[in-house]
């Protein structure tokens, strides 16, 4: 980001935040952050891209929900840590178990199909 550059249009803000326009959208929302209208184009302030480029951070790198990036913005860092563990194990177990499950309902699936090829591959 450009430090003497003052407004920036809504395409360069995407560029600059790699993210697709509905989440600009909502995080302007979120954030009460609210570009100028030219009438032509909308035009973002530095601080708001900023501003933008922080939430993005939290979300992306530090794991928060966008309430918790908002309220860190605000009222700087928690005293408790806010960040998520990466993989919670009861998560993994229970993903591994739905894993297991539906390998078992596609191997018997596969099993299924096979007999009805068979069987139609008889009848030619």
């Amino acid at each position: 980001m450009n430090q003497e550059k003052k407004t920036y249009t809504k395409t360069e803000v995407l560029q600059e935040l790699a993210v697709q326009p509905y989440i600009l959208a909502l995080w302007e929302k979120k954030t009460v952050i609210q570009p100028v209208d030219t009438g032509k184009e909308l035009l973002y302030f530095s601080n708001d891209v900023i501003k933008l480029l922080s939430v993005k951070e939290l979300l992306y790198e530090k794991g928060y929900n966008l309430e918790a990036a908002i309220k860190y913005l605000q009222d700087g860092p928690p005293s408790v840590d806010l960040t998520p563990p990466l993989t919670p194990p009861v998560f993994e177990l229970k993903k591994k178990e739905q894993q297991t499950e539906l390998q078992k309902t596609f191997s018997q699936n596969l099993l299924i199909l096979q007999k009805k090829l068979i069987a139609l591959r008889d009848l030619l």
